[in-house]
């Protein structure tokens, strides 16, 4: 199987077992956390093993960490400065994702979607960007979406700090489940 079906497949068990459709107690997923990319480095993926195992059926799925867009890193330069506790890219163990920022309270997560995450040209968020919020959202975390367009319209750090305050204290992305 190509890396692609395997990635589709672990996402439908993953909904499937979210949505209580499998019995959870049966240890459908498992994930193995893994180690960040080396600073400074050239690569620019770690790799996350997720093992999916059904009765005797186990699938090992290569998931990929990428390193922080310069988008995120921006983000994450405002919220040092804010002096507000975080981990990048934190690998979720229950689901093999990875969260952008997730707030020292280990609850509540910054997800700083750029233009990959939606149709060229639009606003609208692509089906992976939708069904990872609405997994993470699933799982417990309080979600918070920072779109890239949002941003660029932010004119220095006061602006970009009083957008962070406001996203942080507003009510949480809603995600349609």
């Amino acid at each position: 199987m190509d890396s692609n079906f395997r990635r589709q497949a672990y996402q439908f068990l993953l909904t499937c077992e979210l949505e209580g459709w499998l019995d959870p107690s049966r240890g459908l997923l498992k994930a193995k956390p893994c180690q960040p990319p080396p600073r400074g480095g050239r690569e620019k993926k770690a790799r996350a093993s997720v093992t999916l195992e059904r009765g005797s059926v186990t699938l090992e799925l290569e998931m990929e960490q990428h390193k922080p867009s310069r988008l995120q890193k921006d983000v994450a330069a405002i919220l040092s400065e804010m002096q507000i506790e975080f981990v990048e890219e934190f690998i979720d163990e229950r689901s093999g994702y990875s969260l952008d920022l997730l707030l020292r309270d280990k609850r509540t997560a910054i997800e700083v979607d750029g233009p990959s995450h939606f149709i060229v040209g639009t606003h609208i968020p692509l089906g992976k960007t939708v069904m990872k919020h609405r997994h993470m959202q699933q799982l417990g975390f309080d979600l918070r979406i920072l779109p890239y367009w949002e941003w660029d319209q932010l004119k220095g750090k006061e602006q970009k700090k009083e957008y962070i305050r406001r996203l942080l204290t507003s009510t949480p992305s809603v995600i349609l489940l």
